[in-house]
């Protein structure tokens, strides 16, 4: 998640991107899978999909400008070293709170963001974007599985970028 899109990237080039993203991942999670079971193997799978649909939705003419701050407030979050799980320390599981971050942030957007704006901008299965809040759920079950009080954290991040973009 490190690499910068760039804003001028095409679609030959964001294609790259996102499959160079999807195969990191891919390989990484071979070792998780023991510990998270294919259902948390999935949802981290969704990291590369929900960073290209955040991009996305970015440059999309037809989302809102204070969408579009919590959508480049939560792009950010996914670029920042460090984080509530960093990555160069959790692996693959690092992905986790990005993911429940965006999924969170993405079920308050469809109060004002049509869905076929969404559906338009998703790579993935269609099916998917439709239950980002029944995700955003299994993501949690699977950081409070991590320990502590991951989740509460994230969750609390996630509604305090909610809260700015309202400002």
């Amino acid at each position: 998640m490190k690499d910068i899109v760039p804003e001028t990237i095409g679609e030959k080039e964001y294609k790259r991107f996102y499959d160079r993203l999807r195969e990191r991942i891919k390989h990484k999670l071979k070792n998780v899978e023991s510990k998270v079971g294919k259902t948390g193997v999935d949802l981290i799978l969704l990291a590369p999909d929900l960073f290209v649909l955040l991009y996305r939705l970015m440059k999309d003419e037809r989302v809102n400008v204070r969408n579009k701050i919590i959508l480049g407030a939560v792009l950010a979050y996914w670029i920042m070293p460090a984080d509530i799980l960093p990555e160069m320390l959790f692996g693959s599981l690092g992905y986790l709170d990005d993911i429940l971050i965006t999924l969170y942030v993405l079920d308050a957007l469809f109060a004002d963001t049509d869905i076929d704006v969404l559906l338009e901008n998703w790579s993935g299965d269609p099916e998917i974007i439709k239950h980002t809040h029944e995700y955003s759920i299994k993501v949690k079950n699977l950081l409070s599985i991590i320990g502590g009080n991951i989740e509460q954290k994230v969750t609390h991040f996630a509604e305090l970028m909610l809260k700015s973009g309202k400002e």
